[in-house]
């Protein structure tokens, strides 16, 4: 029964001495990586780990033995030179009357894909903000928590460790003093009605220095009517304010 439930695990399964040196693998470990039982029994986890983790192994076989478990992403090698993303679980136990580690390695391929295409995503949308001068935000209006896009940061010259994270203390910290009470005004109008339209106001950076920003947003409601979320952009306009300055500035010269 035990054999059973070894071999027919959906992830691999290894049992190796505090050496590394491999016990027990199941037929899921011996198919995944493209060997044979017996070539397997021959072979150490440092064997079967690409070159970057392999050099890691003692140490994680210390804190393994110290701690009685440990969870960490590593790759395996199969025989063919395939590289296979893993995260393996591994936990001290008692084996043929000896301290030996029992592993259960995860196959995470389409995780770290999703994770890279999420990465390319995120930096494409980036660059687009970027080039488009706009920054995005969420607002959850119930713990009154919000969230930036980085390009968000970049317009209004904030760190991000250093951000406040909820819309009062932003509006109070970096919106123009004198604008403050028509933002506000404005968004308690866009909740009260159920309804959306741009505004404009200023933002004062730590430098000092004032940009204008045109700002869209869309609000999401719940069954009683009550404000959930908001998302929406900010659009850095300030290039366009001060062209059209300028214009008047020489309509009204000549």
């Amino acid at each position: 029964k035990f054999a059973n439930i070894f071999n027919s695990a959906s992830d691999a399964i290894f049992i190796h001495d505090m050496q590394g040196r491999f016990m027990e693998v199941n037929q899921v470990a011996c198919e995944r990586l493209g060997y044979r039982k017996s070539e397997m029994l021959q072979k150490s986890a440092m064997d079967i780990d690409v070159q970057e983790f392999a050099g890691l192994a003692e140490q994680r076989f210390r804190d393994i033995e110290q701690e009685g478990k440990l969870t960490f992403e590593s790759a395996h090698l199969k025989k063919d030179g395939t590289l296979i993303p893993v995260e393996i679980s591994s936990k001290l136990i008692d084996y043929e009357g000896k301290p030996c580690i029992l592993s259960v390695a995860r196959d995470i391929t389409n995780r770290k894909q999703i994770e890279d295409t999420l990465r390319i995503n995120e930096a494409t949308l980036h660059e687009a903000q970027a080039i488009a001068k706009i920054g995005s935000f969420v607002w959850d209006l119930r713990s009154d928590a919000l969230e930036w896009s980085r390009h968000m940061f970049e317009i209004a010259g904030l760190d991000p460790d250093g951000f406040y994270g909820n819309l009062q203390d932003t509006m109070l910290t970096i919106i123009h003093p004198e604008d403050v009470e028509s933002v506000q005004r404005h968004v308690s109008d866009m909740v009260q009605q159920k309804k959306t339209w741009p505004m404009e106001f200023r933002i004062v950076r730590p430098d000092g220095e004032i940009r204008w920003i045109r700002s869209g947003a869309r609000f999401t409601f719940d069954e009683n009517g009550m404000p959930v979320w908001s998302i929406g952009v900010h659009h850095d306009i300030t290039q366009h304010k001060q062209a059209k300055a300028a214009l008047l500035e020489s309509e009204k010269k000549y």
